[in-house]
Order: C-alpha cells, then sequence, then structure tokens
C-alpha cells in the first residue's frame, strides 16, 4: 500500500474515533439509605436524607452529566426491635429538595407503597418516572442532596401502636456523562 493511500485511511479512522467519544456513556449505582424507623402512633412520617456527593462517579462527572434516571426505589425491612407491634406499613413515598420547606409543598411524588410486611426481608418496588428524573438532575446541578419521604399509616397487633423497625431504601440510578 502507498503512503498516499494509508494517509487516506488514516483520516476516516481518525474521525470515527472522535466522533465515538462524542456519545454519552452511563454508569449504574446505588444509594442506600437506612434509618430507624421509631414511632408511637398509626401514622407515620420518615425522613431518609440523601447525598449523592457521597457517590464517586458523582463526583467524577458532576460537570458533565448529561441526564439521570430513578430506575426504581426499594424499601426493604432490614431489621425489627422486639417492642415493634407494627404488622404492615402503607403510604407514599415522595422527594423532598434540599432546604424545602418541611410541609411537604416541593415534595415531588414517587409512587404507593401498598402493605408493606413489616418482616425482615420483606421489600417493595416503586418504579421511577420521567417527573423523577426531572428532580434528580435539578439534584445534581444543585447540592446533590435531598431527602425521601415515607408518610403513611401502620396497622399494629395490639394498642397502644408502637413501631420500631430499621428500613432501607436503596435508589438504583444511573447517569449519562458526556466524556469529553
Amino acid at each position: 500500500m502507498r503512503a498516499s493511500s494509508r494517509r487516506l485511511l488514516l483520516f476516516p479512522v481518525a474521525a470515527i474515533a472522535s466522533i465515538a467519544g462524542c456519545f454519552d456513556q452511563t454508569i449504574d449505582f446505588s444509594q442506600p439509605l437506612t434509618e430507624q424507623v421509631t414511632f408511637n402512633q398509626a401514622s407515620l412520617n420518615e425522613i431518609f436524607p440523601f447525598d449523592l456527593s457521597t457517590q464517586s462517579a458523582v463526583q467524577q462527572h458532576k460537570g458533565n452529566i448529561d441526564s439521570i434516571s430513578l430506575k426504581d426505589a426499594e424499601l426493604s425491612v432490614i431489621s425489627i426491635d422486639p417492642s415493634n407491634n407494627v404488622t404492615n406499613v402503607s403510604g407514599a413515598l415522595s422527594l423532598r429538595p434540599d432546604g424545602a420547606p418541611l410541609d411537604g409543598s416541593q415534595d415531588v411524588p414517587v409512587g404507593s407503597v401498598n402493605g408493606l410486611a413489616i418482616t425482615v426481608g420483606q421489600s417493595i418496588t416503586v418504579l421511577g418516572s420521567s417527573a423523577l428524573d426531572a428532580y434528580f438532575m435539578s439534584v445534581i446541578k444543585g447540592s446533590l442532596k435531598g431527602s425521601v419521604i415515607l408518610n403513611g399509616m401502620s396497622t399494629s397487633s395490639s394498642s397502644p401502636t408502637v413501631g420500631n423497625f430499621t428500613l432501607k431504601i436503596t435508589l438504583h440510578m444511573s447517569f449519562a456523562y458526556n466524556p469529553i
């Protein structure tokens, strides 16, 4: 092959390589949140704060993130105190922006929690949505902090109600970033 032909082949190869670098790369990650839930009434209002700056991938690519997606939020019962008499919890999950009022006026609905049995190992999964993706994009562009809120009602096996168990919420997420 002649030198001029080799140079002509190098141009398309270099062009394809530079175009390939322009496409977004995707990173999957999980953000676990664990809280001891204690209450002495039928209703509950639990706040699970999060800080995405604890994710090294988010720190590394924060300035280049083009989109972020909440695939789902998984609620799991991981331990139960012997004093607990709550048998199940139903209610709603929402997301609260960092610094938002505690009255819930700026909360973004995630979905329903229907009859989560308070038994170790039980879990419920709530799927993400485009509204939640927009929320998390504002978190990425802002403080990287927020909260998951669980508001609901409990059913107990006796009176008075004593809720004393540990819930873990795992946010399964991914983001796309431009590596250039």
